[in-house]
């Protein structure tokens, strides 16, 4: 496993959330939906946020070296795949049974979709 490729990878993937969560992107929305009040995590919870990227990302990796796959391109559908398969399908629970607003699912998971296409075509391209 390319470590430095995994840990740039997840920087990016790290970057993305932050700037779609902007309050000017979506976060307020966000927030409003979730019911959250304020958002200023400690630097404890950013640094597991981080962990919990890397695991993420290495899991995607190991995807994608298994699947073969070493073009941007095959990486991005690689992302998208595993997106419907386990994001779009298990976030869809918080509406279907905790009532959560669809408008919460889409700003949710369609993060997911743009952090998981970009990063994996880094880490098919770059692996």
């Amino acid at each position: 496993m390319n470590w430095i490729v995994l840990l740039i990878a997840s920087v990016v993937g790290y970057i993305i959330p932050m700037i779609w969560y902007a309050p000017g992107v979506f976060g307020k929305t966000w927030q409003k939906l979730s019911g959250l009040k304020e958002m200023n995590p400690s630097i404890g919870i950013v640094i597991k946020g981080f962990i919990v990227t890397l695991v993420f990302n290495g899991v995607i990796l190991w995807v994608i070296k298994y699947a073969g796959v070493n073009t941007f391109l095959e990486g991005m559908k690689i992302g998208a795949i595993l997106w419907v398969g386990f994001i779009a399908t298990s976030q869809l629970d918080g509406v279907l049974y905790l009532k959560k607003p669809l408008t919460l699912y889409w700003i949710t998971s369609i993060q997911y979709l743009v952090s998981m296409i970009i990063v994996s075509g880094i880490l098919a391209v770059w692996q």
